[in-house]
């Protein structure tokens, strides 16, 4: 069992990328297969005269069963798979064989079937028998015979059936309508098909009239929100159902939801409406691609906040992590520390925990001193500190790991528990209001307006950022040290060097060889800047100056250099103060004012 992290990029992506870097919902083991998953979120919809019935997996017995809404099991765990409801019906299998139960767990049509394809669609299902695709009605009774190569579910009156290697597509008397031309076919929506020729995508409609040429590498596979993805030369835009290009095909990656659709151009993202108008500049390094709460995550100068669908900061980029929101809440985490904020950016709880889980049916998993416990909005705790590991709460009960053992508990039914007065005492910690002031970074504003961003750096914080969390941002170096024969202890993320000690990021070396930062770059520090530019520089962020070696001349290879050291001091936050070591040596000129003098910088956290 997975211990969820929030997503560290959105990465995050994006991606899972969540963007992002989101916590989603723990994944039970053993979950269904592939085709049984594809079907699972075209049918949730369920007869509005039986109740609503969710599949589950029990981690004690390795079986799937099915719960009601209320989290209440309805449905025993007996099944090997199993499918959610559609039409009534339900796809589960006790070996290899599947077949069909109604509400009441009565087997409807017999476990003689191959594949757990589902959805039951205009009144039909398809299904294989003997290697052969064919589809059957509610009763089990075959409509259409089992002759076909692969088969699509019905949608709008056709569906895409497979002979031969090509595609075509039949009705549901089994009449061909469209012939069997296409390398691959999908499902109608909105009278439009995804087809494919020689690997190549475009879309049709219900006579065979091609709407959108099969010229693009990729296409999404419907239409959404009113858009249809499109991937050219390795390119993305946008076009509406009438094929026409609504956003130009220049991005490098898409992905649209109803009030955002975000875009990436090289290493940045920005947002556009659904006419391609621009809603955000391209300026954030990371987004969370899937908004919730009418919000979207995004990350700017190394930190996270949320802005809404125009484009307005709602909660400010000062978090070294977070998630998107759920059940009205997000996981954020700042200065190494978990805790919840509301959509408006306060925090609900106290800023004390390891690691934090999102909140299900009013519950959240929490760690503290190592291990797991429950606690509710209020930030009550349900359920002691005592677990290796803790799922999401479904309603009834959540999974969790103790002593190498996996089993359930329904956390809002733990017998009375003594708290450890250490952790007490900090659950009675004041919960901080200015966020601000407990933020990691760095930033200044410039004379152009713009802002820069020294800190978090890569994602990295000295002082706070872990070994566990380098290893997860870059690679250890395989540079040795040679007095003890092991690899120095450097990460490297993004090419930049991270020394680490006890565990913790803990400072930096760079000299005139490494490319300088880019984000300090930004801010000014570069290594082309004179003695008396950097001094300059570094006041006009706010960094207090203390020479510690004098500026002299001296020969280096039968030429006069200058040698200096100043260090350079800012507080981080609260908590934090990072020195930066400017060393001028073995430059071509001795002058204050001559370019290219610097040699070397370290930073250090104290």
């Amino acid at each position: 069992m997975k211990n969820y992290k929030i997503a560290k990029l959105v990465i995050l992506l994006c991606l899972s990328f969540s963007i992002v870097t989101g916590q989603v919902s723990k994944k039970s083991p053993n979950s269904p297969s592939k085709k049984v998953q594809e079907s699972k979120s075209a049918s949730s919809k369920t007869n509005v005269l039986t109740p609503e019935l969710a599949y589950y997996y029990d981690a004690t017995s390795g079986l799937w069963g099915f719960k009601n809404k209320n989290g209440k099991k309805y449905l025993p765990a007996i099944y090997k798979q199993a499918n959610n409801f559609s039409g009534g019906l339900a796809c589960v299998s006790l070996s290899d064989k599947y077949g069909y139960i109604d509400i009441f767990g009565k087997l409807v049509i017999p476990y003689i079937y191959e594949y757990g394809y589902s959805n039951v669609s205009d009144g039909l299902i398809a299904q294989q028998l003997n290697n052969k695709w064919g589809y059957i009605d509610k009763t089990g009774k075959t409509v259409i015979p089992f002759g076909y190569d692969d088969a699509r579910t019905y949608s709008e009156g056709l569906a895409a059936v497979k002979q031969n290697g090509k595609w075509g597509f039949v009705d549901k008397t089994n009449n061909t309508v469209l012939p069997f031309q296409y390398d691959d076919a999908f499902s109608f929506h909105d009278g439009l098909c995804k087809i494919s020729i020689n690997n190549l995508s475009g879309f049709i409609d219900k006579t065979g009239k091609i709407i959108i040429p099969a010229k693009y590498q990729y296409t999404s596979e419907k239409i959404e929100f009113g858009t249809i993805t499109l991937k050219l030369n390795n390119k993305f835009g946008l076009a509406d159902k009438n094929g026409n290009i609504t956003l130009p095909i220049i991005y490098d990656l898409i992905s649209v939801h109803k009030d955002f659709i975000v875009v990436k151009l090289g290493s940045k993202y920005g947002f556009v409406d659904a006419n391609g108008r621009q809603v955000t500049s391209l300026i954030y390094e990371s987004a969370g691609l899937y908004p919730n709460d009418g919000l979207m995550l995004v990350q700017l100068n190394s930190l996270w906040g949320y802005i809404d669908a125009t484009g307005k900061q709602v909660i400010p980029n000062i978090f070294d992590n977070a998630s998107i929101f759920s059940s009205g809440y997000a996981v954020v985490k700042l200065n190494g520390k978990y805790s919840y904020i509301d959509k408006t950016g306060k925090m609900t709880q106290p800023l004390i925990y390891d690691m934090a889980s999102d909140f299900n049916n009013g519950l959240a998993p929490v760690k503290l001193k190592q291990k797991w416990g429950y606690i509710n909005t209020s930030g009550k705790l349900l359920a002691p500190f005592e677990y290796d590991d803790a799922g999401y709460f479904d309603g009834l009960e959540a999974l969790v790991k103790k002593d190498g053992k996996s089993f359930y508990i329904n956390p809002l039914k733990i017998p009375a528990f003594v708290v450890d007065p250490e952790v007490q005492k900090l659950m009675l910690t004041e919960i901080p209001t200015d966020l601000e002031k407990l933020s990691s970074k760095m930033s200044f504003k410039l004379a152009t307006g713009q802002e820069c961003n020294l800190f978090p750096l890569e994602g990295v914080i000295l002082g706070k950022t872990t070994v566990a969390d380098l290893a997860w941002l870059g690679k250890r170096t395989t540079l040795t040290d040679n007095n003890t024969n092991q690899p120095y202890q450097i990460y490297i993320v993004n090419g930049t060097e991270f020394w680490y000690d006890n565990n913790v990021a803990d400072h930096m070396y760079l000299t005139k060889s490494d490319p300088m930062p880019k984000s300090w770059v930004d801010c000014g520090i570069n290594w082309d800047l004179s003695y008396n530019e950097l001094s300059t520089t570094l006041k006009d962020l706010g960094f207090e100056l203390t020479i510690i070696k004098a500026p002299v001349s001296r020969t280096w290879k039968n030429r006069q250099a200058l040698k200096a050291e100043v260090l350079a001091t800012r507080k981080l936050n609260n908590e934090l103060t990072v020195d930066f070591k400017f060393s001028f040596d073995y430059g071509f000129s001795d002058l204050l004012s001559a370019p290219s003098t610097l040699y070397s910088l370290s930073v250090r956290r104290h």
